[in-house]
């Protein structure tokens, strides 16, 4: 079965015939973590192998959220689509403009948001504004999701604490290496700042805020989980010793998944 990122992964043969099967879309959001950037290795991104829609990410059979929603069917009548729209890079500022390009893909039923850890590593983290600007942003654009305007249905929405970047740079193997010094000061020029931990664990707060004042059963928080999760040398890339590596993304995605319980606590909100 032939299949690219934004087109339908078809679960039953196709046929010549007009095909009346229906269209479910899940969404990604984020930044580089959630578009795989170096987890195969190579300086560039690599979709398949995200956490939240890689159809690929299945090493250590802990797939991605997209394989274990499929596995949950109860049907195989139906085609799903895997809209990742994260940009490597992106901050929250444009949280908002990845959100409203999924509201014309078809059907969206679930999307994942993990968004901020650029913010912490790139802006002037000692500015006044910025938690609350990073809060303010973040409870707009989830509210995107809830207006019937851009999306009549609204998904199910797991929304991600950020992980604890600040953990890896403690890492003896990954600090004591002169190589990952540089690549961090590339990546994060923020990391041996003072304000660094204290600023992380208030944005994972404000996160928390946020869905709790939204209060709506589709923004699903994983209550911490990400941000508890512990990391290893052995799950970033050897190349910049910060992305995740594919074992990384597994992680990644067995952590959150367990984290929401879908089965259990949300089925009902997904529709095949």
């Amino acid at each position: 079965m032939n299949w690219e990122e934004g087109s339908p992964l078809s679960l039953r043969a196709a046929t010549l015939c007009i095909d009346d099967t229906p269209t479910f879309s899940l969404g990604t959001v984020g930044d580089s973590i959630s578009r795989a950037f170096l987890a195969d290795g190579r300086l560039a991104d690599a979709p398949l192998l995200n956490w939240s829609s890689g159809i690929d990410l299945a090493k250590t059979n802990k797939e991605s959220h997209l394989n274990r929603l499929i596995n949950l069917a109860t049907s195989n009548n139906f085609h799903i689509r895997a809209a990742n729209v994260a940009v490597s890079g992106a901050r929250i500022q444009s949280l908002p403009q990845q959100i409203l390009s999924l509201k014309n893909q078809p059907r969206l039923v679930y999307a994942t948001v993990l968004m901020g850890i650029n913010n912490l590593c790139q802006d002037d983290i000692t500015a006044a504004q910025f938690l609350s600007d990073f809060e303010d942003r973040l409870e707009s654009s989830l509210e995107l999701f809830l207006d019937p305007q851009h999306f009549p249905t609204p998904p199910l929405i797991l929304v991600s604490s950020l992980p604890d970047i600040t953990q890896l740079f403690s890492v003896p193997s990954l600090r004591e290496n002169s190589q990952c010094q540089i690549a961090w000061n590339l990546a994060c020029p923020n990391w041996q700042g003072t304000m660094l931990l204290s600023t992380y664990a208030s944005m994972n707060q404000a996160i928390s805020r946020v869905v709790t004042r939204l209060n709506h059963r589709q923004i699903v928080y994983d209550n911490g989980a990400l941000a508890g999760q512990g990391f290893s040398a052995s799950h970033v890339s050897t190349v910049d010793c910060f992305h995740p590596n594919q074992e990384g993304q597994e992680l990644i995605s067995e952590t959150l998944w367990n984290a929401i319980d879908i089965q259990n606590d949300y089925r009902d909100l997904i529709p095949f």
